[in-house]
């Protein structure tokens, strides 16, 4: 099954160090994070490690090809998605514009 469309448009938080998992279903009442709503979807949330302080652009419609965090796939809540994933006039986020910076690595899934 898809997940559902938290939101059309990054989750944009200020990180510390440490360890998040990321809500891949859309069902989490926490989002961008996990709080365990998943459980009987057959989906299960992203483990991904913060290595340090920085601004994350966290994926809100849980379709962006960089798993975890925003690429723009379906652009903007005012435009309608492109087909091929990337939004209207504008690259993707925290890719070519250098608009937020991501200071993490995606890691496993869990289950």
């Amino acid at each position: 099954s898809s997940p559902n469309i938290a939101r059309r448009g990054p989750f944009v938080v200020e990180e510390k160090p440490g360890v998040r998992w990321w809500c891949a279903c859309g069902l989490s009442a926490s989002q961008p994070y996990c709080d365990g709503s998943h459980k009987g979807t057959g989906m299960a949330p992203l483990k991904v490690e913060i290595a340090q302080d920085g601004r994350i652009a966290w994926c809100g419609c849980k379709r962006s090809r960089t798993g975890a965090f925003c690429d723009g796939s379906t652009g903007p809540p005012d435009r309608a998605p492109r087909p091929g994933g990337l939004c209207r006039n504008r690259a993707p986020i925290g890719r070519r514009t250098g608009r937020f910076t991501i200071f993490a690595f995606a890691g496993q899934w869990a289950g």
